[in-house]
């Protein structure tokens, strides 16, 4: 229904293009931008068509040989199922939403990458002396996230020999791709509360004397 009142608004547009009015004048008559009717004036004059034009199919940014080879390693081994593992495997300069979409379009389900996988990626990057943000750009990812996956592999007992940073004579810790915390509020994180001390707050000294105190001191 949409699209029949789109034709005969168009159509409405030609016949009082026909009927001598102008552009602005059938704008406000047909409730549509002036635009709009100079384009359909010209569509009109061009093709004689009121319809739309067809929609130009996007061009794959694969080649068939590229389709085969994703299809062959993803059947050969179950684990290239993963867009991730495909793409470095095969070293293609396509997204990895593109790789999903060729797995679907040939019946196959895309795995998604586990956890260890990723982690193993990022510390394998890390250990070669990758800063944070290298690796960050390297997968595509935050560096939150890659903070994430180091701290998570720290956690569960892994270690890092971390390689040291150019022109310094020690070795980079995980922190120290990160922005240091201010300095204030770090000191004050770190500093214990009243209730932490000692549980209970130290006495207030009072320092106001009463009018009988002063009159004895004078």
């Amino acid at each position: 229904m949409e699209g029949q009142n789109l034709i005969l608004r168009r159509g409405q547009i030609v016949s009082l293009l026909k009927a001598g009015y102008s552009p602005k004048s059938i704008a406000a008559k047909v409730g549509v931008a002036r635009s709009t009717v100079s384009k359909w004036q010209k569509r009109y004059e061009e093709s004689g068509n009121l319809s739309d034009l067809p929609k130009s199919s996007r061009s794959r940014v694969t080649t068939p040989e590229e389709d085969a080879a994703i299809l062959q390693a993803a059947r050969e081994e179950d684990t290239l199922k993963n867009a991730s593992a495909l793409k470095k495997r095969l070293n293609l300069q396509v997204s990895e939403k593109t790789i999903i979409r060729r797995l679907r379009d040939s019946g196959l389900r895309c795995q998604p990458p586990n956890m260890e996988q990723l982690i193993a990626e990022t510390v394998a990057l890390r250990e070669k002396g990758y800063s944070f943000r290298a690796i960050a750009k390297e997968l595509n990812v935050s560096k939150t996230c890659v903070v994430f996956r180091i701290q998570r592999f720290q956690e569960n007992g892994g270690q890092l020999n971390y390689l040291p940073k150019r022109g310094r004579g020690r070795v980079a810790s995980a922190s120290e791709d990160l922005d240091p915390p201010d300095t204030a509020e770090h000191e004050e994180a770190l500093s214990p509360s009243p209730s932490a001390a000692g549980g209970r707050k130290a006495p207030r000294r009072n320092t106001r004397l009463s009018g009988s105190h002063r009159e004895a001191s004078s």
